[in-house]
């Protein structure tokens, strides 16, 4: 579990850097209490992933290390083996939407990724994980309608 001050820092950080939160922080964010999942790390885009998780290692302390991830442009954060933070390079920016300063990718791009991936055979592994948002899709599409 992480505690309130480092979730702080993490914000923090994220918002004087301008980089993205996404994934399920961001979903929960933008729907009502009710709707949200819990989760246990922070998926974040930033343009150079490696450098900015180094900078919240440097500011954490020093029982928080860094590691390269599977994918090439993802880096993690992890504290005792669980992973913290996960950084990631985007392949292109996504739409986003600004919540008490920080950025938060934007439902409509959130909708998109999860009809992406579920549609993606070679992308099967993910599948289990985004299940539950496919059912919860009706949500995110409701809060994601222009009236």
């Amino acid at each position: 579990m992480i505690s309130q001050k480092t979730k702080n820092m993490i914000l923090n950080l994220a918002s004087k850097k301008g980089h993205i939160i996404y994934g399920q922080r961001a979903i929960n964010k933008q729907l009502p209490m009710h709707l949200k999942r819990t989760t246990h790390d922070f998926d974040i885009y930033s343009s150079k992933p490696e450098s900015a998780a180094r900078e919240l290692v440097k500011r954490l302390g020093k029982e928080f290390e860094v590691r390269k991830a599977k994918f090439g442009r993802t880096w993690r954060v992890k504290k005792d083996g669980e992973t913290i933070v996960d950084y990631t390079q985007p392949g292109r920016k996504p739409k986003t939407k600004n919540i008490l300063g920080v950025k938060y990718i934007d439902l409509s791009a959130v909708r998109r990724k999860i009809g992406k991936t579920l549609r993606d055979e070679s992308a099967s592994f993910r599948h289990d994980k985004g299940r539950p948002n496919k059912r919860d899709r009706r949500h995110i599409i409701k809060f994601t309608r222009k009236e």
